[in-house]
């Protein structure tokens, strides 16, 4: 049996940025244009129409496993590239 692992990160909802950016994809959306840079950098450059409003709390973060001691293992996350408004970050391993 394999585990896959995964780190996703968190935004609050309540967060002023985060009510910005969603403020104006609702408005692209809504007249078929394309998101201001800065919007578009915030949800990752991902398609507009593949964002879903109400599903942009979490995203996905990019990580490295490590081996830093013969027989163990860990990840890790380099916080400077942490998107803006990230408030926690989760580690998740499936099996």
């Amino acid at each position: 049996m394999s585990a896959t692992y995964t780190v996703r990160g968190y935004r609050s909802a309540e967060n002023p940025i985060y009510q910005k950016h969603l403020r104006i994809l609702r408005v692209c959306k809504e007249e078929q244009v394309s998101l201001p840079e800065e919007t578009a950098a915030y949800f990752d450059h991902r398609n507009i129409n593949s964002i879903d409003p109400d599903q942009v709390l979490s995203f996905e973060i990019p990580f490295e496993k490590v081996n830093p001691i013969e027989g163990s293992h860990g990840w890790e996350v380099f916080l400077g590239q942490l998107p803006k408004g990230t408030e926690k970050i989760r580690f998740e391993i499936s099996y």
